[in-house]
């Protein structure tokens, strides 16, 4: 009976019978014998630090904070309270003689263009741009005569004057000094010759009296309340439009 003879392994080779893939301290090798890089299992993985994350990779945790920063919010609210106060003191201004009233329209323009701009190209926002221009350019012709007789009435001196013969709108007061009255000072003929009406005087004497029938300063409610809603319209919507504001096409 003949017995094989089993050539002993080659160096570096595993005996016959075993694993080619397993060495003979339990290492695992290639297929020329080599041992394998070593792969660390999840469990004995150390935790990756978030600087060794590459680009654009996942990154674990919750989702990161969209809420617009504080400088913006200070920012859009800084325009949204800006804008129709000035549309405001265009009305005002638009108010007192010497040519005035072209000032008041041009710096009305002014700031309907400047909410243009900001709102509709620097923002991104075309559609609230439109309702906050709109806002701002109808702000004037109301919130402008409601200050006006405001002011006049509150701190207004009071003068007594006579409608003169003929006329609707032409006073003399208790001083002999005859002036007339325009609409804006709330005289649209409403008074009768001879007429004894009350001036409210401006106590610097720039602005034209304001002419009542009577000596009350109550002023009525519906153009104070249209001035404020035009204001909080147009506060509201710049407000939204800068802090939801797109990011410039130029950027």
């Amino acid at each position: 009976m003949s017995t094989q003879q089993i050539d002993p392994p080659a160096p570096g080779m595993p005996p016959a019978g075993a694993d080619p893939a397993v060495a003979a301290d339990g290492r695992r090798t290639t297929r020329r014998g080599r041992p394998a890089p070593e792969v660390a299992s999840p469990v004995d993985r150390a935790p990756e630090a978030p600087g060794d994350r590459p680009p654009g990779g996942p990154v674990d945790g919750p989702a990161p904070d969209t809420a617009a920063p504080p400088v913006r919010i200070f920012n859009s609210l800084m325009w949204a309270v800006l804008v129709p106060a000035a549309a405001v003191a265009a009305g005002f201004l638009s108010q007192y003689p010497f040519g005035m009233l072209y000032v008041g329209i041009a710096v009305t323009l002014v700031v309907v263009a400047s909410t243009a701009v900001i709102v509709g190209l620097r923002w991104g926002r075309a559609v609230t741009a439109a309702l906050a221009a709109t806002c701002v350019f109808a702000l004037p012709f109301f919130a402008g005569p409601s200050a006006y007789e405001l002011y006049a009435k509150r701190l207004g001196h009071v003068a007594t004057a006579t409608v003169l013969p003929g006329t609707h709108c032409s006073v003399r007061d208790a001083d002999g000094t005859e002036e007339p009255l325009t609409p804006r000072q709330n005289c649209d003929g409403q008074f009768a010759p001879g007429q004894r009406v009350v001036l409210f005087r401006d106590p610097f004497g720039v602005l034209h009296p304001w002419a009542e029938a009577t000596r009350s300063r109550a002023v009525p409610t519906r153009p104070l309340v249209v001035s404020g809603g035009l204001f909080a319209l147009a506060t509201v919507l710049i407000l939204a439009a800068g802090v939801r504001r797109r990011p410039s096409p130029t950027a």
